[in-house]
């Protein structure tokens, strides 16, 4: 901060002397306006030495500085210094999202989010774009939700500053996920990592990043590592909802109800009860969903899902 000032100081000091040597040139008083022009030059000469400490190189870039006299000081102080840009760069941090440990995507109402962005100004628009970026890092918007959201900000904002922020949160995500997968790939050596690989590459598949023509591998890479961790950890509920919830996603619905089936047979999960009342009443079954219920209040379960609340009026 101190070097900044000394050289604005200094470069002010050029300037000066600067456009003396300019004025009294214009005047017809050519001597004093040569002193003058010796002193810019001199100043200028001291900017540059003090950053390179070589006498000849300082030399000839003093002797080229004159063909932008005698505005070269400031634009070389500006050049030194650095512009701040209109946009500010957005401080993603990457290693921290997405790993709360519980998600509460009720917690906050999109509507306000979408009227912003269609109606507000520039800085409430990217304040809004910042806002859903933390909202998903912390967890409390879905990330499909939020992601859409951001696109739209893309897709209809005439503004480069809010683009800018909308893209640089896209881009953020996609590598964040993208990084966890990899790595999370060749760390199948616990429970944990098997969850964490099974959601990221949940929120991947769902949020559109992924690029025509190789979503089948990944979902046949992924299928295949979870089959392994299921083996592995048969009694994990979070690892069969997963699995399950793939198998929704790609629209192997013999499979998931075979599964279905099989898991609420020998287990008592009230997780799994609750996946499979929401999957039968999307698919319009109703008797079977009648019958999840009446099991999962038999079993004195607690809903723990939103909607198995509301549907328990609890």
């Amino acid at each position: 901060m101190f070097k900044k000032k000394i050289f604005l100081l200094l470069s002010i000091i050029s300037l000066f002397f600067g456009f003396a040597s300019l004025f009294l040139f214009l005047f017809n008083n050519y001597s004093l306006s040569f002193i003058f022009l010796l002193l810019y030059f001199i100043f200028i000469y001291i900017i540059l030495f003090s950053e390179s400490r070589l006498v000849t190189s300082t030399l000839f870039k003093s002797i080229v500085s004159l063909v932008l006299f005698p505005f070269y000081p400031i634009i070389h102080y500006y050049s030194y210094r650095g512009f701040d840009p209109i946009y500010n760069e957005i401080d993603f941090e990457e290693g921290k999202l997405l790993e709360t440990k519980k998600i509460a995507y009720y917690a906050f109402d999109l509507a306000p989010f979408n009227i912003i962005l269609k109606y507000g100004d520039a800085s409430q628009r990217k304040f809004v774009v910042r806002l859903i970026y933390n909202s998903i890092k912390e967890e409390k918007i879905d990330l499909v939700d939020g992601i859409e959201l951001i696109k739209n900000a893309i897709n209809i904002d005439m503004h480069p500053d809010v683009v800018l922020y909308a893209t640089d949160a896209l881009n953020s995500l996609e590598k964040f996920l993208i990084n966890k997968i990899a790595h999370l790939s060749k760390e199948l050596n616990s429970l944990e990592n098997y969850l964490y690989y099974a959601k990221y590459s949940i929120y991947y598949l769902k949020s559109g990043f992924i690029m025509p023509g190789f979503e089948n591998e990944f979902i046949e890479e992924v299928i295949s590592n979870l089959k392994k961790g299921i083996e592995i950890f048969q009694n994990s509920s979070k690892l069969y909802l997963y699995y399950l919830e793939i198998l929704e996603y790609i629209g192997n619905n013999i499979e998931l109800e075979e599964i279905l089936n099989d898991i609420i047979n020998k287990y008592q999960y009230p997780e799994i009860y609750e996946f499979a009342i929401l999957y039968y009443i999307k698919k319009k079954n109703m008797k079977k969903a009648q019958q999840l219920i009446s099991k999962f209040l038999d079993n004195n379960f607690t809903p723990s899902h939103e909607s198995i609340k509301f549907i328990l009026g609890g």
